[in-house]
């Protein structure tokens, strides 16, 4: 039996001391039975035997502090003697009637093992009883030994499923508690993990309001960009407004100033014209990189004869290297002709590089070099200037890092030229790195790819549409054609958008159209990959671009961005100029709404400002009578005296602004008649370029799986809180 049910005997065991009070009470009975028996021979024999089961027992109860089983074998043996003594002086009954006692007792005292080893004495005495002494009747031997293996029979039946009940009980028991344990555990860790989410959510609420100071930061830091932002407009634009204007001037109506000018001046004008162009270009990247909110940089890349962007860095920082009597050589491989960039950065960057390669110079001079390595285009900048230590070349291209306090004092510079430099190269894939030694001289180096890289870029990349799967394939030689753009017809009365997708998406050709009937009308010449339709929110007819796709079984994206006129709409002003405004554009402005004579009032806090647009609008024989005014209100005086063709308002001005003019002029009938033209540098008076909207049309009906594509898209693209994984976590449907 296992060990639960050998313990559940164990713990069921009695002790000696019952069976010997019953032995005590087995001897008084025996003595009184004497006691009150009338024949002699009774009488002694019951005495002899109550003084025998009384003295068995006294010893048998002073063997039981000593030895508790010893004393139970010696109850058994003592029972036992009395069924055989009780058989001698009774006949055979006792023996055979109370053999089944001998076994019962056993398995009392001791256990069902001491009842089996009894109950065989048992049967061996009952068949040696029976064949010493005989007995009436052999049933009796059966009946006897049947006794004693049926009691222990029985025994064994009661004992055992009680034994299994206690060890399943012993089983549930050790299963509780152990799970009792595991809860106790479970609640210490539920505990724990009580107070850490207390401090958790405590932590949580310092972050949070943290993040809410962050963000107010941030909103602060915004308003502040965009308070810098105009400021740079306005404060950039202007002065650089006057020197294109004015060079611009002078080259192009030398006459206007008498005596011919001396080509050396006209020469160094045209150096000083293409500078400010570049500086025009960089101030207007500034400014649509603000609008659009964008976080890097964009590149306008395009194929670029490498030689003139060359010659155009060398005429800039000619001048400088002439008067520091400094030589300025250049070695280009013949095999280079196009490159694939963005070619006001490049011309930056090699702006950058020679400007200091020429101020930190002081004898010999610079050589440029360009050969092709592999699929590269390197090119050095060697100068024989001072040298720069291994140390500092690390520091070089940190922003605002200048090697020593000397170098800005008796050089110049802010310390930003190298590291704009840096970012520019690497944004066209390449890298820039140097070479110095002290007292020899620097060497700059700069790897360009030769050929346009097309990363692989997401299906929602590729303008929304799934059904655009082609990829040209570039090619791989030096000189390979760079491969055919998509092409996109732009439908719009203006070009703002066409100027985007031109700025911002160098892989996409512009064919532009001023409405639906002239796209119509080119159509047929036209092999375009989609249609691209601005126009204002209510003009926007789904059915009518619905039919447009049908039409040209091709995809068809339509917005609404606010072009010039629209934003010119809103003020309430005619057109928007936007400076450095150019002589040509001006008066083509001008020409365009028939004014091509008439008095011309300028409203402008700049002085020199007034003094330029006149200028411009009396060169060559111009028909312009021209009155210039400070502010709006000095407008509003000359306008009650004099009524002109055409007002050019400027914005930003002390006293009354041209908000504030266009205000009053909006009250005034008579004032409504005049044709105003906004000319201001600061971009942030006019709205940004955004759409509140978007439509795509396809000429098919479009599947589940490509409707779901594309609404995962726009939403990772307008929403910052969508996981970029998340299609892949949940799947998408494959049918539609």
């Amino acid at each position: 039996m296992r060990s639960s049910a050998i313990d559940f005997q164990t713990d069921t065991r009695i002790s000696a001391q019952p069976i010997l009070l019953v032995y005590f009470v087995c001897a008084l009975a025996a003595f009184t039975a004497g006691t009150i028996a009338s024949n002699m021979t009774t009488k002694l024999t019951l005495s002899v035997f109550a003084v025998y089961i009384a003295a068995a027992s006294y010893g048998i109860d002073h063997l039981n502090s000593r030895s508790p089983t010893a004393a139970k074998w010696a109850a058994l043996l003592l029972l036992e003697s009395m069924l055989m003594l009780s058989t001698v002086w009774l006949g055979a009954v006792p023996i055979y009637a109370g053999a089944f006692l001998i076994p019962a007792l056993a398995a009392v005292l001791i256990g069902l093992r001491a009842a089996a080893v009894m109950a065989a004495v048992q049967s061996g005495l009952l068949v040696a009883f029976y064949m010493l002494k005989g007995a009436p009747e052999s049933v009796w031997l059966v009946e006897g030994v049947l006794s004693c293996w049926a009691i222990y029979g029985i025994l064994s039946a009661v004992y055992k499923p009680i034994g299994d009940v206690v060890e399943w009980a012993e089983q549930v028991y050790a299963t509780a508690s152990e799970t009792l344990e595991q809860l106790r555990d479970k609640r210490a860790d539920y505990e724990q993990t009580v107070a850490e989410l207390k401090g958790a959510n405590a932590q949580l609420n310092s972050l949070n309001k943290l993040a809410q100071n962050l963000r107010q930061i941030a909103e602060t830091e915004r308003s502040a960009k965009a308070q810098f932002v105009a400021n740079v407009s306005h404060e950039l634009r202007t002065p650089l407004n006057m020197i294109m204007g004015y060079t611009e001037m002078i080259i192009q109506s030398p006459r206007m100033y008498g005596a011919a000018l001396p080509g050396a001046l006209l020469a160094d004008l045209a150096v000083v014209q293409r500078n400010a162009d570049q500086l025009s270009r960089l101030v207007n990247d500034v400014l649509d990189m603000s609008q659009i909110d964008s976080d890097q940089m964009a590149l306008t890349r395009e194929s670029v004869d490498f030689r003139e962007v060359i010659d155009f860095v060398i005429a800039a920082v000619t001048p400088l290297f002439k008067r520091k009597h400094l030589y300025l050589r250049h070695d280009i491989h013949a095999d280079i002709h196009y490159i694939f960039c963005d070619r006001t950065r490049i011309q930056e960057v090699l702006l950058n590089i020679l400007s200091n390669a020429g101020r930190f110079t002081e004898q010999g001079g610079v050589v440029v070099r360009a050969v092709i390595e592999g699929e590269n285009l390197i090119i050095s900048v060697t100068d024989t200037g001072p040298g720069i230590a291994k140390p500092d070349i690390d520091r070089l291209f940190k922003p605002f890092e200048q090697l020593d306090a000397r170098i800005r004092r008796d050089y110049g510079g802010s310390g930003l030229g190298l590291a704009i430099s840096k970012k520019f190269v690497e944004m066209h894939d390449g890298r820039i790195w140097v070479e110095s030694q002290i007292a020899v001289g620097t060497t700059f180096f700069i790897s360009l790819p030769l050929v346009q890289h097309h990363p692989p870029a997401a299906d929602h990349m590729r303008l929304f549409s799934p059904y655009l799967h082609y990829e040209r394939r570039s090619g791989t030689g030096r000189n390979a054609e760079q491969p055919a753009k998509q092409k996109a017809a732009v439908v719009e009365a203006g070009d703002v958008l066409g100027r985007l997708i031109t700025r911002y998406m160098s892989d996409v050709e512009v064919v532009p159209a001023t409405d639906l009937s002239e796209f119509d009308q080119q159509r047929a010449a036209l092999s375009t990959d989609l249609i691209l339709v601005n126009q204002k929110l209510d003009a926007l007819d789904p059915a009518a671009l619905r039919q447009l796709s049908r039409d040209t079984g091709m995809v068809v994206i339509a917005c609404s961005i606010p072009d010039t006129s629209e934003r010119a709409q809103l003020l309430g002003v005619d057109d928007i100029l936007v400076k450095p405004v150019s002589r040509d554009r001006l008066l083509q402005t001008l020409e365009n709404r028939g004014i091509r004579d008439g008095g011309v009032l300028i409203v402008d806090d700049e002085p020199d400002a007034c003094q330029l647009f006149a200028r411009m609008l009396s060169a060559d024989d111009q028909n312009y009578s021209v009155l210039t005014a400070n502010d709006g209100a000095e407008a509003l005086h000359i306008l009650e005296a004099f009524q002109p063709r055409v007002i050019l308002l400027d914005l930003v001005m002390p006293t009354m602004s041209g908000l504030e003019f266009l205000a009053v002029r909006a009250a005034h009938p008579k004032l409504q008649s005049i044709p105003v033209i906004v000319m201001s540098a600061n971009d942030a008076d006019f709205h940004p370029l955004t759409s509140r909207c978007i439509t795509i049309t396809a000429k098919d009906d479009i599947s589940v799986n490509s409707f779901m594509k594309c609404i995962r898209a726009v939403m990772q693209i307008l929403s910052a809180t969508v996981d970029a994984n998340d299609s892949k976590q949940r799947g998408e449907p494959t049918a539609g």
